[in-house]
């Protein structure tokens, strides 16, 4: 923790990943840091995020949503393809390579339409009209639904238009999220997200850009407390994404400056 500036009763603090408590069993998304035990890290009424700074480093496919479900010749099937950044032609590769393997001698091509862009699943062979792709709004959710375009599970067919194009750009953002600063303080609709601080924009092109965003000094990046809190010692913070899991930022350390007030 390093203090860049006091006025009056306030003060920013820095914490970087880099320096966080165990780093060889932690994450730079899910990481502890010690702010040490200086006094004015007492007495705090209020907590603004004015600063976060990382490369994005999070994939396009990323683990928890990389799996994929289907149904043919009436059993189901399921399987998960390689976390990684992909386009819409490393990724039709690797679904038909994952289907083909699974219904074989029946097969499946994927090709995707040059005006609307959609991808078409066109299974060929003696069950090739049983195919049933399971979407992304099932009660069941097929976890690449989303990103491929399958909103809704399908009847059974040889033939499968998506119902949108890929979406490939990856995180849009993410929750800064940390129990000692806002333990309870906002949740989601599904429930499935808590401790919130602030909600950063993800902008920039995956491993191409710098994320360096600025926070206004109110109540989208804020927490204020009832009663003062102390900051002393360790502080937990985590980067999540809209189902509440931990980003993987590939290694790739982050940087967030917050702005403490006393009273």
């Amino acid at each position: 923790m390093s203090v860049l500036e006091q006025v009056g009763f306030s003060e920013l603090i820095v914490v970087d990943s880099s320096k966080r408590l165990n780093k060889s069993t932690t994450t730079s998304s899910d990481f502890v840091v010690n702010l040490g035990s200086d006094q004015n890290l007492t007495n705090i009424r209020r907590v603004v995020l004015k600063n976060f700074h990382s490369v994005n480093g999070a994939y396009n496919v990323a683990d928890g949503f990389n799996a994929f479900s289907y149904e043919y010749n009436s059993l189901p099937f399921a399987f998960t393809i390689t976390p990684g950044q992909y386009n819409t032609v490393t990724l039709r590769s690797a679904l038909e390579n994952a289907i083909n393997a699974q219904i074989g001698p029946d097969s499946v091509s994927i090709t995707q339409d040059s005006l609307t862009q959609k991808l078409t699943f066109t299974f060929s062979g003696v069950n090739s009209t049983t195919a049933k792709l399971i979407g992304a709004n099932d009660p069941n959710p097929n976890e690449l639904g989303g990103i491929i375009g399958l909103l809704e599970t399908t009847g059974t067919a040889a033939v499968h238009v998506m119902d949108r194009p890929p979406k490939l750009n990856g995180l849009t953002h993410c929750y800064v999220s940390s129990k000692k600063l806002a333990l309870d303080n906002a949740n989601d609709s599904n429930q499935e997200i808590s401790d919130i601080i602030a909600n950063v924009g993800w902008s920039e092109t995956p491993f191409g850009g710098i994320i360096d965003v600025e926070c206004k000094d109110d109540e989208l990046c804020s927490v204020n407390y009832e009663l003062p809190i102390d900051l002393r010692g360790n502080l937990d913070i985590q980067l999540v994404d809209s189902n509440g899991d931990v980003i993987n930022l590939n290694n790739y350390d982050c940087e967030l400056v917050f702005k403490i007030y006393r009273f």
